[in-house]
């Protein structure tokens, strides 16, 4: 409700004394004082505010005036979502309802014991259940729109008509967890009311559509659009002619504020923009930093910042310093993109230090957080600007962090720092030391890349060679692998091949086959590859290039990557679960999040996309290894060698110890089992019985002999067909 005018132009102690006089009263109007709060809160302070909510809710309490104590719960709510004051606010609110059946079954299923839900959650599920009449109109991203029939309090459950299920049972929990109510004004409501001349709206004016489905939820992106309006509303078929025509509509309204990409919000504004006094006021208590440069973005387009007052300039600067706290301690990206955007339109505020913005940036932490975020674009611009700013300082913290880059800011980062005079001789002397260590993939795949560079970095052709074949003796994960791979790309293509081959000395390609062929690969067709490739370039290595050994044997062995059947049906199921549980589970909670409302101060949102990003990448990388990968039992693998399928009892100087060597995903210690993609099946790979290896222990390497390789046992073999249920 809106208070009085003679209420709210009262001064602070006024309103103080206002509020504790009438709740002496006997009789008092519960709404007002719970109105009178909420400006006590905004012009005296939060803590008498608070102090005063608990004296009201007590009094509405013993009064029995139950709407107005579970409206003013609510507030309180609002005010603490700390999960320390989850259990007085249960209190509170057992308190308010311990007369009323039905709101004590509401809180029990609002989720108030699981902490992973927030408090404001708690509370719109609990208020959303209260709410629960029959011919109360709401929907379910399953079912659709739905109208209330029956609600029983006793059994907790709510019967409902929903357009694809009528007359569907279920639990309050549920109920809570994935309803949304459909006030009048909603666009929802239009369609169930009225979905005739709601689709006249959707022919002859699309962008209205639009605008009235951000008013009914909140912001939203061009991508929550669609899935709020598609196909339910528009169907999929008209989707891209219904968005061209609404897009343009949008661009042209003076009261849309249309963002320049997809995920980022369209909002309504009341009036024409005009970005004066108005518009500041409220850009300062925006909260996002990612919403900060959505608003900055538009106002350099608009207005001149020559031309702000000087309070609006405040305003700016106010903005800018809590970027800087922002990036300092939770997201370093933002500090970068303030950076650029500075610079780009050259702004400069008399309250604003465009050097702690500097100072910030250039603390070793941030920076390379910043520059492993930031698109390739905006990392070279702010790599100018950095090093046109403080060189010297700039160079060292690159130089000193740079094994914490990952390969596209190392790259961005290294090919900068080459373009000083000043700092090439540090740059290639802290390049060459790290690609001497084959761990170190990323500094080695940035070489394998920048080959024609070899001679500045004063590195040998053939011993870098050499480098990039003792990478393939290791396991890489995460950045790392992305780096190998984008290595291997480079390593495999003739072209490449030739410009590093012709590089080396006469001998030197001998030598470089001979490295290839008793090189560790992941598989035995990718050396062969490798090696027909070399020889079609020199046909004089062509004796070179294979074994006699291999000769023998090799021509009968089964090609490719392998596992057992075992662990290929335990990646199986995992991709089972997560096609046929995970993620319809995602997709639900994605649906139930969505219907919270604005998206953009969302949690719930925010976490179930980021799982169901996850969840794709682990769909997609399952998918990809399950097809490249084949299941088998190892019949006819063994070859006299250790290699997959093979048995290898190995004697050092304090032990001997029996291993099995099978497929990539293969592994169980009780068993003595490894995979044929560890640093140990790597080094026995091709070893006959009597051959001196050293081998990796925990304390470094140790001699080992091989004592004999045989074929699998029948224990081994009866592990291998386990079926896994």
């Amino acid at each position: 409700m809106n208070l009085p005018d003679e209420i709210k132009t009262k001064s602070k102690e006024e309103l103080k004394s206002f509020f504790l006089e009438e709740l002496k009263k006997g009789d008092f109007d519960g709404k007002v004082l719970v109105c009178t709060l909420g400006l006590i809160k905004e012009t005296v302070d939060f803590q008498t505010a608070d102090l005063y909510a608990e004296k009201l809710l007590d009094s509405l309490i013993e009064k029995n005036m139950e709407d107005d104590a579970f409206e003013l719960w609510q507030i309180i709510a609002q005010w603490h979502p700390e999960l320390s004051y989850r259990k007085p606010l249960y209190q509170m609110i057992n308190k308010i309802f311990k007369q009323n059946q039905f709101g004590l079954a509401c809180v029990a299923d609002s989720s108030f014991e699981m902490s992973k839900v927030q408090t404001k959650e708690v509370a719109r599920r609990l208020a959303l259940l209260m709410s629960l009449k029959p011919d109360v109109l709401c929907w379910n991203r399953s079912f659709g729109i739905g109208v209330v029939k029956e609600v029983d309090s006793f059994a907790k459950k709510v019967v409902i008509d929903f357009e694809k299920k009528q007359n569907h049972s279920i639990s309050f929990k549920f109920a809570a967890d994935s309803l949304k109510l459909i006030p009048e004004g909603h666009i929802l409501y239009m369609k169930f009311k009225d979905p005739e001349a709601l689709a006249k709206l959707v022919a002859k004016k699309p962008s209205e559509v639009v605008k009235f489905a951000i008013k009914s939820h909140g912001p939203q992106s061009a991508v929550d659009v669609q899935f709020i309006l598609s196909p339910d509303i528009v169907s999929e078929d008209q989707w891209k002619k219904f968005w061209t025509t609404a897009r343009k509509g949008l661009k042209d309204d003076p009261f849309v504020n249309m963002p320049t990409k997809r995920n980022e919000p369209i909002t309504i504004l009341e009036n024409e923009e005009d970005y004066g006094n108005m518009w500041f006021e409220s850009f300062k208590h925006i909260t996002s930093p990612a919403d900060i440069f959505v608003a900055l973005d538009i106002l350099v387009k608009e207005k001149k910042v020559a031309d702000l007052t000087d309070e609006q300039r405040d305003v700016l600067a106010s903005r800018f310093e809590y970027i800087l706290k922002v990036a300092s301690h939770n997201e370093p990206v933002y500090a970068a993109r303030l950076i650029n955007f500075i610079s780009n339109n050259k702004i400069d505020l008399p309250t604003f230090d465009v050097q702690h913005a500097f100072d910030v940036i250039e603390k070793p932490s941030v920076l390379v957080e910043a520059m492993n975020t930031l698109t390739t674009r905006l990392l070279k611009d702010v790599l100018t600007i950095l090093m046109e700013h403080e060189p010297e300082k700039v160079a060292n913290v690159i130089l000193e962090n740079i094994k914490k880059f990952t390969l596209p800011s190392y790259t961005e980062c290294v090919n900068c720092l080459l373009t000083f005079e000043d700092y090439k001789p540090a740059t290639c002397a802290r390049v060459k030391q790290l690609i001497e260590d084959d761990r170190n993939i990323i500094s080695i795949t940035w070489m394998v890349n920048n080959v024609k560079l070899l001679d500045d970095f004063d590195v040998r052709p053939a011993d870098f060679f050499d480098q990039v074949l003792m990478t393939f003796r290791h396991t890489f994960g995460g950045e790392n692998l992305k780096a190998f791979n984008n290595m291997c790309k480079s390593f495999f293509a003739s072209q490449w091949l030739k410009e590093i081959l012709d590089a080396h000395l006469e001998g030197e390609r001998q030598r470089a086959i001979l490295r290839v062929r008793d090189a560790t690969f992941a598989d035995k067709s990718t050396k062969r590859l490798t090696l027909e490739r070399i020889v079609a370039l020199y046909p004089e290595l062509t004796d070179l290039s294979v074994r006699k050994a291999d000769i023998l044997v090799e021509s009968d062995l089964p090609t490719g990557r392998f596992t057992s059947w075992k662990s290929y049906k335990e990646r199986s199921l995992q991709l089972q679960e997560i096609n046929e549980v995970k993620i319809p589970a995602n997709t639900k909670d994605i649906a139930v999040a969505r219907s919270y409302g604005d998206l953009r101060e969302n949690f719930e949102y925010e976490e179930a996309r980021r799982q169901q990003g996850i969840l794709m990448q682990q769909k997609d990388e399952l998918e990809d290894a399950l097809n490249i990968v084949k299941g088998t039992d190892f019949d006819g693998f063994f070859n006299g060698t250790v290699g997959m399928g093979a048995m290898v009892v190995l004697k050092t100087a304090t032990k001997t110890k029996p291993y099995t060597v099978l497929g990539e995903w293969d592994s169980d210690e009780s068993m003595n089992v490894i995979s044929s993609n560890t640093g140990l099946a790597k080094i026995l790979e091709g070893k006959v019985a009597g051959d001196k290896v050293r081998i990796p222990t925990l304390e470094g390497e140790e001699d080992a002999e091989i004592v004999e390789v045989k074929e699998l046992s029948d224990e081994i073999k009866k592990w291998i067909s386990i079926d896994v249920a």
